[in-house]
């Protein structure tokens, strides 16, 4: 088995990425962050949630010698935007959007406040692309507290909850937030990760 690169340097978006996979099943002996690699990607990213999943695979995949290729089963790179249902917006900017939920604009407590999942993965060595999405529904619960967006934490987890619940995402177990998720992601991830599992 070779190790798998998630491309990015984000302790958290790591962990959940790495987590989501081995759920599914995928076939590694270990998962590499940008980080482990001495990656640095400070490229700005643009276009859509899936033009920016691709790009942050790409810019991984540049900076691997192409005799290194052979060390590793691919590159999974991850996006994520929002999708607010009672307004019919969905964008990649999601912390735009978070600033202005926990400023009291836009939605109110109850409505839905969507997940867009975009993912990238380059296989290796061919270098074969391929793409998933998928949407995962949560509820927005409200800001009482009038919490503001903080870099670095995913801020959204303290006002946000499972569609049915009321206690916030950041309070449930890390199990039950990925099997909610694996819901969701399941069945756009699975047809790439079987065909990863084959090389």
């Amino acid at each position: 088995m070779k190790p798998v690169i998630i491309a990015t340097s984000n302790p958290d978006k790591f962990n959940q990425i790495s987590k989501i996979l081995s759920s599914l099943e995928l076939q590694t002996n270990k998962f590499l962050s940008l980080a482990d690699l001495d990656i640095n990607n400070d490229q700005n990213e643009t276009g859509s949630m899936l033009e920016r999943a691709k790009q942050k695979a790409l810019f991984c995949l540049s900076k691997i010698k192409p005799e290194n290729l052979n060390q590793y089963l691919c590159i999974v790179a991850n996006d994520t935007g929002t999708h607010l249902p009672t307004l019919n917006i969905e964008t990649e900017e999601s912390k735009k959007i978070a600033s202005q939920i926990l400023a009291g604009e836009l939605i109110k407590p109850s409505d839905p406040i969507n997940y867009v999942y975009t993912y990238a993965f380059i296989l290796l060595p061919s270098q074969k692309l391929m793409t998933a999405t998928a949407e995962v529904p949560f509820t927005y619960l409200g800001n009482p507290k009038n919490i503001t967006l903080e870099e670095g934490k995913n801020t959204m987890n303290l006002v946000k909850a499972i569609p049915g619940q009321t206690v916030p995402h950041n309070q449930i177990p890390e199990s039950e937030v990925i099997s909610y998720r694996l819901q969701f992601l399941r069945q756009a991830l699975n047809p790439i990760i079987e065909e990863i599992n084959q090389i």
